[in-house]
């Protein structure tokens, strides 16, 4: 776990916040640039005393969020999970598609922050 301030840091929020970065990376890098000139993916980590918000920004092809209706885990093959673990890890997801050439998609992925106090050392003689 890591520790800040002499708190612990739960997993689960590493966990999933690797897990959704990652899942929101590969899918503009296979989906946004798939049949297109490789472009950059620029990566934004906002960290703050009550989480973090990461917000990923490409020139990739933008998708429609209103498009893709939300599906049960159970229904969805492997490779189209992204979206389902994206939104089921972060406790925020805002995603705006490029209204121009040139300007960036943007989506910002918030993930809240719950402390706990690091364990007791056993202190026997």
């Amino acid at each position: 776990m890591l520790q800040d301030a002499g708190q612990e840091i739960d997993e689960e929020f590493e966990n999933k916040v690797v897990s959704a970065v990652s899942e929101a990376f590969n899918n503009i890098v296979i989906h946004g640039y798939a049949n297109r000139t490789p472009g950059d993916v620029e990566l934004e980590l906002r960290i703050r005393d009550d989480g973090i918000a990461v917000v990923l920004r490409d020139t990739g092809r933008g998708y429609d969020p209103t498009t893709v209706s939300p599906r049960a885990p159970g229904t969805l093959p492997e490779s189209h999970m992204g979206l389902f673990i994206i939104d089921s890890f972060m406790d925020a997801v805002d995603y705006r598609r490029a209204e121009s050439a040139g300007a960036p998609n943007v989506l910002t992925l918030e993930k809240r922050l719950t402390r706990t106090a690091p364990a007791a050392a056993d202190n026997k003689p």
